[in-house]
């Protein structure tokens, strides 16, 4: 009913970031999203993709991160 214990995903906070021009807050949810073990490729892959989109280069390290982790 309040929405408790109901925590919003990697992309739709990323999502609210950009959308407010928040890029200090984009980067902090990508590297949340990169620093947890749960996170799936494909999370991190749409991420990866959005820093390059939208050229945050704040976040450019992440990039390197993703094809580390996921070299294929």
């Amino acid at each position: 009913m309040f929405g408790f214990g109901k925590k919003k995903s990697y992309e739709d906070q990323f999502r609210e970031s950009v959308a407010k021009k928040d890029i200090v807050g984009a980067d902090s949810t990508a590297r949340k999203a990169f620093s947890d073990k749960t996170s799936d490729e494909h999370v991190l892959a749409w991420i990866a993709g959005s820093i390059y989109d939208l050229n945050l280069e704040k976040s450019f390290d992440l990039l390197q991160v993703f094809t580390e982790r996921f070299p294929s």
